[in-house]
């Protein structure tokens, strides 16, 4: 196994070296990334388990993002993690061969069990690279990795780069993108830089991913179902849980369809009403984004519904036409969205003068 970070390889002996006399606490504002791979690393290996945010009985212990207001703390057996990297290794093609490219994560469950975990138990080559902008182009054809994970936001912010152009995915088997609502062509943008395959995946701290897959853009049908994971559509909303978990989630992402083909909308927690109208933010900033936003918030600020965004939108009349069904709607550009540090989430509770 080699493991890479930002270029630079660590060292078997400094891994065997690295140990861990009490739980570990990783949750940061500003953690020492390199010391908490090594800690994911050496808890693996001692099977101890580790601990984002808080301590206990469970093998991993984590957070959410946070970025809907306060993160919550989630905990997970050793059982669980096992099947889960178990399952992402089948769905995703893996084996000792694989050289994974990831983007490192201060917390939650993704790094572990879509780049680490999966390196540790197949003893593959894994590149973990902090966010560097517009050189993720050079980064991927200097690795030439097998798989890899883009985050939504992440295109946003990069494909309209001139450089952008240039990318070559022609070594990947595997693309997958997730963690947020996949923007409108972008699986397509994706596949025309020639990767094998361009997955859309879903999953969750609560459950962790992949619990499903699919090809088209936040959709999926029965045959998404990842096996070993158990879903259902209840209240509108996926309910979801591995074999090896007690209790299934409702994850208050909403959906239109049934268990057999359905398509996430929002989020039950983020939708908010304008007058008798009910306004899911998700939808209208994927449509910002399509009209040539970089980034979007929607938000509800007094009697109003603000769609604040960075970039142009192309034909802003054509844009407030189609949202006239929703009263007292405004447009607002910004010069900056935040976005966080763990799974590039834009911040939902950010504030603007």
């Amino acid at each position: 196994m080699k493991i890479f970070i930002d270029g630079e390889q660590i060292s078997q002996q400094w891994i065997s070296d690295y140990t861990l006399s009490s739980p570990v606490d990783c949750y940061s504002d500003k953690p020492d990334w390199e010391q908490n791979v090594l800690k994911l690393l050496h808890n693996w290996y001692s099977q101890s388990g580790y601990s984002y945010g808080h301590r206990g009985d469970k093998f991993v212990n984590l957070s959410t993002s946070g970025t809907t207001g306060f993160p919550q703390h989630i905990g997970h057996t050793k059982e669980t993690i096992e099947q889960v990297v178990d399952a992402n290794i089948k769905t995703l093609g893996l084996d000792k061969n694989s050289k994974i490219l990831s983007y490192y994560s201060p917390r939650g469950i993704a790094f572990s069990v879509l780049s680490v975990y999966l390196a540790l138990k197949l003893d593959c080559e894994l590149y973990i690279e902090t966010f560097k902008g517009i050189d993720y182009v050079n980064r991927v054809h200097e690795i030439r990795p097998t798989h890899t994970l883009l985050l939504p936001n992440v295109w946003k912010t990069l494909h309209k780069h001139d450089k952008w152009k240039t990318l070559d995915y022609s070594s990947l088997q595997t693309v997958i993108t997730g963690s947020d609502f996949t923007p409108t062509g972008m699986l397509d943008e994706l596949r025309e830089h020639n990767p094998d395959k361009v997955y859309n995946v879903y999953g969750s701290t609560e459950v962790p991913p992949i619990v499903l897959y699919s090809e088209e853009e936040n959709t999926y049908t029965i045959d998404s179902i990842v096996p070993g994971a158990e879903l259902d559509i209840v209240n509108g909303q996926i309910a979801c849980k591995w074999s090896s978990q007690p209790n299934i989630w409702i994850s208050g992402d909403c959906v239109d369809g049934d268990r057999n083909r359905f398509t996430l909308y929002g989020r039950k927690h983020n939708m908010f009403k304008q007058n008798t109208v009910r306004v899911y933010p998700e939808q209208v900033e994927k449509a910002a984004v399509a009209a040539g936003a970089e980034l979007a918030l929607c938000q509800q600020v007094g009697n109003y519904c603000i769609l604040y965004y960075t970039g142009d939108i192309e034909d802003i009349k054509t844009f407030n036409d189609n949202h006239k069904y929703i009263p007292r709607f405004r447009l607002r550009a910004v010069n900056n969205i935040e976005i966080d540090d763990n799974l590039k989430k834009i911040i939902r509770t950010q504030k603007f003068v």
